[in-house]
């Protein structure tokens, strides 16, 4: 018994014969290739799929009818793309079949074994989602190896359970369309992800979702990652397909995009894009300029082993731009969502004046004299107190002190006069650690860079303002301050 109820089939394998010849290894890959994707579907939803695989190889008028019968009931059509697939008029038969049925209850899924780049006579394929099991050696750019379980068996693997994946919850959708979108649609609690602790996103800005550009296809495993990732979190990511590859129809279906987005991510590797003769740049120069264009934030990324210097190809403008990330991938995964969880947030209230406020000048002993000089301003100013940090008592009395203080100031100024840059650096550290147990964010912090100049680099950016006030007239620069927390 099948998972999806209402079918004899949940997958319907469409395949050209050519495609399941033994290899030079010996294995036929369609049939092996359908055991370990019922395996693995098996594992994940704990029931045996019910898949039809035909071996036999003619084609006569009553068998195509035989096959058609059977596409027509199978939940989802699984079609074997391939340069043969494409030549064969009976596979193009079954998957026009399987089309002709409402477009809410069918679900097209192509797994390419070899590349397809001329879909223009092909109009039911043109633009589908593929998961690719071939792949590109670096010393071999131009030629396509197929995945197999025994030659680079590892990726073949990881693919097999990105597909199987995405299976399962086509399955599930269809076994009980209500109740499984009921369920993905729910508000549930968000993941932690260990890159990125204590982080919750809901959208893209202003509701709109993650553009996840066209890759060379050397690539297309980091980019299923990142957009895995996404979609963990309940992140729209655009495109939903695959983009057409023909240059204006390229153009049309990107732009669409575009405005549907607010974010543009964009993965850059060894391989230059191909550039298509009705396009006036390659394919990665146009999504980003296009991106660009509309105003859209965009967060490119390169493994950052990468050799620049090795780089020839056209697209290497890319690589060295302003936006690109040098960094892990995982790095990179936690810079888009910290990114979308920032351009969630709530506007700030605007801070208004309570009546009083108290400021914390926190300060290393060797600027004892000049918090004490800061503290004179305050004297005589009934709407403010303000603490500089203990130099006497124990040492668990002084850092409970510090403590209480770093939590409660409604301001905090750090002296970065005398004290070695490493004191400022773990003061700024330690104030980040207790800054989550606030009950409100302070409303002014900064970093009062003292006399004597000039000063070595912190090395530190972000969070905290500068004030320099190395010339020594600290006084007027605070008074400033203290006039802004009053409006």
């Amino acid at each position: 018994m099948g998972i999806v109820s209402g079918f004899k089939h949940d997958l319907f394998v469409s395949y050209a014969h050519f495609d399941n010849e033994a290899d030079a290894q010996g294995v036929r890959w369609v049939s092996q290739f359908q055991v370990d994707l019922k395996n693995a579907l098996r594992q994940r939803i704990g029931n045996d799929p019910e898949i039809f695989f035909d071996t036999r190889n003619f084609e006569a008028g009553d068998h195509v009818d035989f096959l058609i019968d059977n596409v027509r009931h199978s939940a989802i059509f699984l079609a074997m793309l391939s340069p043969s697939y494409v030549a064969r008029e009976f596979t193009i038969r079954e998957l026009q079949a399987y089309c002709d049925r409402a477009a809410e209850a069918r679900a097209v899924v192509t797994v390419e074994l070899l590349p397809v780049e001329d879909e223009s006579n092909h109009e039911l394929l043109r633009g589908r989602k593929r998961t690719p099991f071939w792949w590109k050696d670096q010393m071999a750019q131009d030629i396509p190896l197929r995945l197999t379980p025994k030659f680079n068996a590892e990726l073949y693997n990881e693919r097999l359970q990105v597909l199987a994946h995405q299976l399962k919850k086509l399955l599930l959708d269809q076994r009980d369309p209500g109740a499984h979108r009921a369920a993905v649609e729910a508000p549930r609690p968000q993941p932690k992800p260990a890159a990125t602790p204590a982080l919750a996103v809901a959208a893209a800005p202003e509701g709109k979702a993650v553009l996840l550009a066209q890759t060379t296809d050397d690539l297309y495993d980091e980019r299923e990652r990142v957009r895995a990732c996404l979609d963990q979190y309940g992140i729209k990511v655009l495109p939903e397909g695959d983009y057409p590859q023909g240059g204006q129809d390229f153009a049309v279906a990107f732009e669409a995009d575009v405005a549907r987005s607010g974010l543009f991510v964009q993965l850059l590797g060894n391989f230059g894009s191909r550039k298509p003769p009705d396009l006036p740049q390659t394919y990665a120069h146009y999504q980003y300029e296009t991106a660009k264009g509309a105003d859209l934030k965009i967060l490119q990324w390169r493994r950052p082993d990468l050799d620049l210097a090795a780089i020839t190809h056209r697209d290497k403008p890319l690589l060295e731009g302003p936006d690109v990330r040098a960094v892990g991938l995982e790095e990179f995964k936690g810079e888009i969502l910290r990114f979308l969880a920032q351009q969630a947030k709530p506007a700030p209230a605007p801070v208004t004046f309570d009546g009083s406020c108290h400021v914390f000048i926190d300060a290393d002993s060797s600027d004892k004299e000049l918090a004490d000089a800061l503290l004179k301003i305050f004297e005589d100013r009934k709407n403010f107190t303000a603490a500089r940090p203990l130099f006497e008592g124990s040492a668990k009395d002084i850092m409970d002190d510090l403590e209480a203080n770093l939590i409660n100031c409604e301001a905090l100024v750090l002296l970065y006069g005398r004290a070695p840059p490493a004191w400022v650096r773990a003061q700024l550290l330690r104030y980040s650690k207790l800054e989550r147990l606030r009950e409100a964010p302070p409303r002014f912090k900064t970093i009062l860079l003292g006399p004597p100049a000039p000063k070595p680099d912190l090395a530190w950016s972000g969070g905290f303002e500068k004030m320099d006030c190395q010339d020594g007239n600290l006084a007027q620069r605070i008074l400033g301050v203290l006039g802004g927390l009053q409006t």
